[in-house]
């Protein structure tokens, strides 16, 4: 334990375990002041990261779930992975319609997200909840027995 006091010379006394040591006021105490208030700087300027919550996986399961008609099949998946303040999922749908008629079909799945974009092969959806925006990319491309759609699930901070 550390008990400071000030000094006759306008510095401060820290008596440690091994004996006192002479701190300068004027070239410490700014150190102090900025070691007290670091914490609270930082924590009042940081948003937490998303981590992979069970509400999370459970929105990555839902949408994913809604993504996959009933012709079609999950191809690939990856994820969910945490990179910095993002929490991604990525996957694959193949089914034997065309890009035009799956990405229509996909957005009537999708009645609680946003459009926020759109192409011929390509619709970006968003939902907020809970502080976290969950984004939906989805881009739709042609094959020799239909369309692969890859879909790409993001929770980042709102």
């Amino acid at each position: 334990m550390i008990a400071f006091n000030w000094s006759e010379v306008g510095g401060i006394m820290a008596n440690e375990v091994d004996g006192p040591v002479s701190l300068p006021l004027a070239a410490n105490c700014s150190r102090v002041i900025v070691l007290w208030l670091l914490p609270a700087i930082l924590a009042g300027c940081a948003h937490d990261p998303p981590s992979v919550t069970a509400a999370t996986l459970h929105e990555i399961h839902d949408v994913r779930s809604r993504t996959v008609p009933a012709d079609g099949s999950l191809v690939r998946t990856e994820g969910p992975q945490r990179s910095g303040f993002r929490v991604q999922a990525i996957w694959a749908v193949q089914t034997p319609s065309d890009g035009a008629q799956y990405l229509q079909w996909l957005k009537g799945r999708m009645p609680d997200y946003h459009i926020t974009s759109e192409t011929a092969s390509t619709v970006t959806f968003v939902k907020t909840t809970g502080g976290d925006a969950y984004y939906i990319d989805a881009a739709a491309r042609p094959t020799a027995s239909g369309v692969v759609a890859e879909i790409r699930f993001t929770a980042e901070p709102d």
